[in-house]
């Protein structure tokens, strides 16, 4: 059921803030899983599941699959929410900071530009 996947996320949450990133993505890993299995693959939920576990893995310092969890709630986001929404600029604030990480500062500042495009409309 849809509310026990916010329960696992609300869980992942906790873990995050105490910087324990492995039961952070057990617990979002699990929320996900009931989310594609009761929602709509491109339902707001799971654009914000496919986020916090980009979170976990950018402080783990994983940007490979930060770039990859955060692409994937931005195209979610964008399809639904289109383009002017701040949870998309949150998307590709999220996606600017993996390219500064990687030292890509051009990928970077086209990201962040976007965001701060779309926070100045908002």
């Amino acid at each position: 059921h849809p509310d026990v996947a916010q329960s696992y996320n609300n869980i992942g949450i906790v873990y995050r803030e105490k910087s324990d990133n492995e039961k952070a993505l057990e617990y979002y890993s699990k929320s996900l899983t009931i989310q594609l299995n009761t929602l709509d693959k491109n339902h707001h939920d799971v654009a914000a599941s496919y986020n916090n576990i980009g979170l976990v893995h950018k402080k783990k310092g994983d940007n490979g699959k930060a770039l990859e969890y955060y692409t994937k709630s931005l195209s979610i986001r964008l399809s639904t929410l289109g383009e002017n929404h701040p949870d998309v600029a949150q998307s590709y604030n999220n996606i600017g900071t993996v390219y500064r990480a990687k030292g890509d500062n051009e990928k970077a500042k086209e990201y962040h530009t976007k965001s701060l495009a779309i926070k100045h409309k908002s």
